[in-house]
């Protein structure tokens, strides 16, 4: 299958996939000291039942993430380094009534979703720094 008809973040992109379970895996032994058995598979399982939050997600980020990250009074994109980390729309999760076993289901399409306002957030934020000339 073409790369491109691949819909991003789905259980067919093996590439982001294979990237993220290196990512945990050098986490896991740099940080925490510690290796876990077969942890593809353990991924594997939580990425092909994934639970698609967008709708959670979209609702943080209007509510929590975007006053945080555009100011209103300048018209100004904020350096907002807390919304890069998918911590923050857990937590927003584990306020909700939802069952606790559903959340690591739902943070791998929230963490999708967190990736997608990224890449917008850096192409928004190219553009804004480009025309602060315009203000003076």
């Amino acid at each position: 299958m073409y790369i491109g008809h691949i819909p991003f973040c789905s259980s067919s992109d093996e590439l982001y996939l294979d990237n993220k379970i290196g990512h945990i895996e050098s986490s896991l032994k740099q940080e925490l000291n510690c290796y876990v058995k077969d942890l593809k598979g353990l991924i594997l399982g939580y990425w092909k039942n994934q639970i698609d939050c967008t709708s959670h997600f979209e609702e943080w980020f209007s509510s929590v993430a975007s006053p945080r990250i555009f100011d209103m009074n300048r018209c100004h994109l904020n350096d907002y380094e807390l919304f890069f980390d998918v911590e923050p729309f857990a937590d927003y999760l584990r306020n909700k009534s939802l069952p606790k076993e559903s959340l690591p289901n739902m943070l791998i399409s929230g963490e999708c979703n967190l990736l997608k306002a990224m890449e917008d957030y850096w192409r928004a934020r190219d553009f804004d720094q480009s025309n602060i000339f315009f203000d003076r």
